[in-house]
């Protein structure tokens, strides 16, 4: 991991957030002026819970999936998608077509978040998971 010089501060709040979340959950949102450093700090929330032991699960937003529906989701989910077998067969097929990995009508945005939810807590439920997104405005997560 890189140091980052005169972020001593927000390093130790992140790892502050981290310990109090592993075991009550939680949110943290970095904010501010492009080029603040708010990329270099989430890539160090994201390593400093990998090293802790967590499962990361990480989205960037990029100008070029401005309009693919669940890019976002797609980029967060690919690491646990083996697990899709383990919902049940309406939020699999939702989830399956929201992603791409199969085919067919557009699925209902509640039964896609159903699922998401779903699946995250199955993945939660053998390990510390960690979703961290970086820049989410040029995409939509549903």
């Amino acid at each position: 991991m890189l140091a980052l010089i005169g972020r001593a501060a927000e390093v130790a709040a992140i790892r502050c957030f981290l310990s109090t979340a592993a075991d009550n959950g939680g949110t943290l949102l970095l904010f501010g002026e492009p080029g603040a450093g708010k990329t270099r700090l989430c890539d160090t929330a994201a390593e400093l819970a990998s090293a802790g032991g967590a499962m990361v699960l990480r989205a960037q937003g990029a100008e070029f999936e401005a309009h693919v529906e669940f890019g976002a989701l797609n980029q967060i989910l690919l690491p646990i998608l083996p697990q899709l077998p383990k919902l049940g067969k309406a939020h699999r097929a939702a989830l399956s077509v929201a992603l791409g990995l199969d085919q067919g009508a557009r699925p209902d945005r509640l039964l896609v978040s159903t699922a998401v939810l779903k699946l995250l807590q199955h993945v939660s439920n053998t390990a510390v998971t960690v979703i961290a997104v970086d820049d989410p405005m040029p995409f939509s997560l549903l």
